[in-house]
Formats: structure tokens, C-alpha cells, sequence
């Protein structure tokens, strides 16, 4: 009633308060109080007149509609396939961390021959590999500052922010070893098997804008392809000149830990 009171300035104005109370059937009602101030004669005390309703149908509704609006936004930003972020929330949040951060590095990743799949063993098929790789993929920025999606089709992209390109290059090759681990059978691919490409790149002096930061990822993942696929390649070494990788492979223990 106090608080009431205290926003009532005029007879014109009026204040409301919802709450929720207990049943005598152990459920819970919402009520809705609606204060206004009476109208008064000369000499006579101000009062204030109280209507009290049961809004248990419209909270209700607004609840209803509240987790629908939710969902939306939800659907808005995440690819229905994969539950990863989609390409429009890659590129809003790559455009913001690159803002952000002078250290951050772009995996663009391409599952190899997934046409071929497809043609092989259908469309289903090729949706739970996608769904499978997508968790992998997933896991590398779980609980971290970090972002998965889903680019486009086959292809996904991992913004790592704070993370530099020989760090990125190992969750690279560690994302590429697990894929390998899933053992999914691939009639159409020399290898037998579902395998991926990688291109890193990182942010530097050179690097313009956040476009040009995925453009190097995607030129050093094209290298990556033309090199025989399941690989890493990152862009420092196409700038020097040195398309091979390194001869000194970290172990897979040491790979899984990049993670």
C-alpha cells in the first residue's frame, strides 16, 4: 500500500501490483491490485480505492508467448541441423570479437568428399555425419569465450578469440584426429573414411578487417584440399612460402588437450 501511495500523484494516475498467491488446492493464482485515488470533498481525508483480479490466465498466455518469442530468437541465431550457431551469428560475433581482441584466430573446416556421401549412402546418412562432426567441432569452444557454426552445408567455422595461430593450428589438428576417430565409413572416399579439412588463419598487421580474416582462413583451407585433404594448413605458411606442415606432429594426447 505504501508503494502504491507513493506513485499515486493525482487522481488521474494509477498504480498496479501482480503477485501470486497459494490455493486452497495447493496451486498458485496470480492477482492483479489496481490503485487509484479517490475522489475528495473539502475537509475529508484522501483515500485510495483498490481493485483486486485474478490474472492467472493472462500471466498464462504471457508466459506462453514469452517462451515462443524465446524460441525464435533461438532458432534465429542456431542452425536447426547441427545446434550450432548459424552463419549469421558467426558473423555477427566475429565482427564484434574482432573488434575486441588483437589476438584471435578463424578455423574453416570442410568435410571431405561429403557429395560423394551423400550420392553413396543418401541424405539421412549424410545428416547424422554432419550432426556427429558438429559435436566434435562443438567441443572445442564449449565453455570457453570461443564460437562453432555451421558456415554453409558442409563446411563449418570456429572463431577462437585471445588464441593465437600455433594454438589454433593444434585444436585444428586435434578437431581433425577426433573426426578420424568416429570411424564413419565412407564407400566413396580413398581413405574409407569421413575425414576433414582445416584452414587456419590468424589476426595480424596485415589483416584488414574481419572479412579478410575468414578469406585467408578459406584460401589456406583450399590449400589444405589441394594438398590430399585431411590436413591442416594455416595462412602463415602459404605468406612464406612454406606449404607443408611441420614436420614435428604433436601426439594425439597432446592434440586432445589443445581441446
Amino acid at each position: 500500500m505504501f508503494v502504491a501511495s507513493r506513485e499515486l500523484r493525482g487522481p488521474t494516475t494509477s498504480s498496479s501490483v501482480r503477485f501470486r498467491v497459494k490455493r486452497g488446492d495447493g496451486g498458485t493464482a496470480w492477482l492483479e491490485a489496481n490503485f487509484k485515488l479517490a475522489e475528495i470533498s473539502a475537509g475529508t481525508e484522501q483515500e485510495i480505492v483498490g481493485v483486486l483480479r485474478d490474472v492467472t490466465s493472462q500471466k498464462a498466455v504471457e508466459d506462453e508467448l514469452s517462451s515462443a518469442n524465446l524460441k525464435l530468437a533461438q532458432l534465429a541465431t542456431t542452425d536447426g541441423l547441427t545446434r550450432l550457431a548459424n552463419r549469421r551469428s558467426f558473423d555477427a560475433f566475429l565482427r564484434d570479437a574482432y573488434a575486441k581482441h588483437t589476438v584471435l584466430s578463424v578455423l574453416l573446416i570442410d568435410i571431405d568428399h561429403f557429395k560423394g556421401f551423400n550420392d553413396a549412402l543418401g541424405h539421412q546418412a549424410g545428416d547424422g555425419c554432419l550432426q556427429r562432426i558438429a559435436e566434435v567441432i562443438g567441443s572445442a569452444t564449449a565453455n570457453t569465450g570461443g564460437l562453432s557454426a555451421r558456415y554453409g552445408g558442409e563446411e563449418f567455422a570456429v572463431v577462437l578469440p585471445g588464441v593465437d595461430e600455433e594454438r589454433a593450428t593444434r585444436v585444428a589438428h586435434a578437431i581433425r584426429l577426433l573426426v578420424r576417430r568416429l570411424e564413419i565409413f565412407h564407400p566413396r572416399s580413398p581413405r574409407k573414411y569421413v575425414a576433414i579439412s582445416v584452414g587456419v588463419a590468424a589476426k595480424g598487421d596485415a589483416t584488414t578487417d574481419e572479412m579478410a580474416l575468414t578469406r585467408d582462413a578459406d584460401i589456406a583451407l583450399y590449400h589444405a584440399k589441394e594438398q590430399g585433404r585431411d590436413c591442416t594448413v594455416a595462412s602463415s605458411l602459404l605468406v612464406s612460402s612454406r606449404l607443408e606442415m611441420p614436420s614435428l606432429v604433436p601426439s594425439l594426447a597432446d592434440l586432445e588437450s589443445a581441446l
